[in-house]
């Protein structure tokens, strides 16, 4: 089952254990991995890397790496590794690659921030996940992934803070005492780096160069925040002994070929404490971040019955619609109502941007995502957070893959929260907020203006007194990505009807060219 990586790296964060990632060079390598991950019931990262494409070409590797993934019921990640050419990495993302990595780490910070931002912008916005890299994991004298003899430089914690926050990265690889290929001893990890910067950051960790890292070592990198481990020479080391094994025929060194790399895969998915993840539909069911969209908002209005006929009227019509539709709820309705929908993108109406421990009244992030939770609105004018409350909220969703979506009332406001790239802006005038009086066109065009110049990749939403089915169509007309209404639903006589006919308006209006 072909995936992405953000839902399995939040299990194994709250189970604590890590993925193992293996670089795939042929059809053969491919096969026992998914096979082996198969027969043991747990997922895998199946990595592909640029440096490897003498061997293997991109587009084979994307055809080999989606057919053996679809072949098998565990969850399969298809990502591209060491990534360094944005050419290479935007024709991988469109030959369908769930996650891709861009290796800036051999640039000046500055350049490596530059380059890695502007992937995250166009991976995202054709929904892909994007692992980066600050620090340097070099190579020791016998490599098969790149350079030989290439320095490591440690990553620092300020360093994986500014980076993460910068570039809007899904994972971040970062350099503890690691390198790629054979090593001539045992090498040393810097365990207090880890637990300093696993403490401090909220993305999900890698590690990189874990071939013969040492169990010990490897076991508690995953016990103490690596969420995926790389693994290849050490397969590739257990193959070529396997080959040296007098054999009658071909078939059979193919046979021993097999052994020598399931053995190595099977005992570090051990080491690492892989457990099994299930993936339920309603995991599945979440914002594809495309444009158009459109919110139904019922907030305090409706609950438990009221709040679920509604839904229930929305799921069927969303059914039909070729775009997303968001629901919001009450805290207490969100599991039930993710439970009995299929189509909609269930939302929080809040989140704290808080990790799992002491704290009395809180929404975690974690307990959103537990009870099938896609998306959250944030700083609401109903429920305005401080900047330092803003920052933490979105870096926590984004850790547990739910989908952000920040109010703005003013163009200066929506600017500054551009610069935290959320997944959405919900630009609104507060005085506007009830009235039954739209966001004037040139509102419209200068947040949508100042927005899209800092982020392509941020969806504009323009919300301000929708009532009407009219109402929705000239928004999306005038250049919105989406917008959604709350009292013209609520309110209104047949409130299902009015839903079904808001959707229809979405659908009209992106019909017409937008002005």
């Amino acid at each position: 089952m072909l995936v992405s990586s953000t839902e399995l790296f939040h299990i194994a964060d709250k189970k604590n254990f890590a993925i193992p990632a293996t670089n795939f060079i042929d059809a053969l390598t491919a096969k026992v991995y998914t096979e082996t991950a198969e027969s043991l019931g747990l997922p895998l990262i199946l990595a592909y890397a640029e440096s490897h494409q003498d061997y293997l070409g991109l587009e084979e590797a994307a055809w080999i790496g989606k057919h053996y993934a679809e072949k098998v019921s565990v969850p399969i990640v298809l990502h591209l590794d060491h990534g360094s050419d944005p050419t290479f990495i935007k024709e991988a993302i469109r030959l369908g690659f769930t996650s891709v990595m861009i290796d800036g780490s051999s640039l000046s910070f500055e350049d490596n921030v530059q380059v890695t931002k502007s992937i995250v912008e166009y991976a995202h916005s054709h929904g892909v996940v994007v692992e980066g890299e600050i620090g340097h994991v070099g190579s020791n004298t016998v490599s098969y992934e790149g350079e030989d003899n290439d320095q490591s430089q440690y990553t620092t914690l300020s360093e994986a803070k500014a980076f993460s926050q910068s570039t809007g990265i899904d994972s971040l690889a970062i350099s503890i005492g690691t390198a790629h290929g054979e090593y001539t001893g045992k090498p040393e990890i810097n365990f207090e780096r880890l637990n300093e910067i696993d403490k401090e950051l909220s993305v999900p960790l890698v590690l990189h160069g874990g071939s013969s890292t040492g169990d010990e070592n490897l076991k508690r990198c995953a016990r103490e925040g690596m969420r995926k481990i790389n693994i290849f020479t050490d397969l590739i080391v257990a193959a070529h002994k396997e080959a040296q094994t007098q054999t009658p025929h071909y078939m059979a060194l193919r046979d021993n070929l097999e052994r020598g790399f399931k053995e190595v895969l099977t005992h570090y998915y051990h080491v690492f404490e892989t457990q099994p993840i299930e993936l339920k539909d309603d995991t599945m069911k979440h914002s594809t971040k495309s444009r158009p969209f459109f919110m139904i908002n019922p907030k305090s209005y409706l609950t438990g019955k009221h709040a679920y006929e509604l839904a229930i009227a929305a799921d069927r019509y969303a059914e039909a619609a070729d775009f997303d539709v968001y629901f919001t709820a009450q805290y207490v309705d969100l599991k039930a109502l993710a439970d009995q929908t299929n189509n909609l993108i269930i939302t929080a109406q809040h989140m704290d941007g808080i990790h799992l421990g002491r704290g009395m009244g809180f929404v975690t992030g974690d307990s959103l995502k537990e009870a099938g939770v896609s998306a959250v609105m944030l700083n609401h004018a109903e429920h305005p957070l401080t900047l330092s409350q803003l920052v933490a909220s979105i870096d926590k969703a984004k850790a547990v893959g739910i989908t952000t979506i920040v109010c703005a009332d003013s163009v200066k406001e929506a600017k500054a929260i551009a610069m935290l790239a959320p997944d959405i802006i919900l630009c609104e005038p507060t005085e506007l907020i009830g009235t039954g009086q739209t966001s004037d066109a040139s509102y419209i065009e200068k947040t949508n203006e100042e927005i899209r110049a800092i982020s392509s990749d941020i969806l504009v939403m323009q919300a301000a007194g929708i009532t009407t089915p009219e109402d929705v169509y000239h928004t999306i007309a005038k250049g919105a990505d989406g917008t959604g209404c709350t009292s013209g639903i609520v309110l209104a006589d047949n409130p299902s009807v009015m839903v079904r006919d808001m959707l229809q308006a979405v659908t009209d209006a992106t019909k017409t060219d937008r002005k």
